[in-house]
């Protein structure tokens, strides 16, 4: 299974954290690209559908959110 070079910089911050948020990825990204909160939560969405990382749905400040980690 291919995945493309957003998606694996996303993998790569995700297996070095262990688990963590759309905004946890989000804010380690910055540093190198400057991306909206909603493009690194889909691609989290995207390496899930394709298998790659696991999501549960926990309650934030907000409402739910999802966080990511390993199968």
């Amino acid at each position: 299974m291919e995945i493309g070079g957003l998606e694996a910089d996303v993998w790569r911050i995700l297996k070095r954290l262990g688990e963590g948020s759309a905004g946890d990825i989000a804010d380690e990204l910055h540093a190198s690209r400057d991306l909206a909160y909603t493009t690194v939560s889909t691609t989290l969405d995207r390496l899930y559908k394709k298998g790659l990382v696991e999501r549960r749905s926990v309650a934030g400040k907000t409402g739910q959110k999802y966080i990511y980690s390993f199968p």
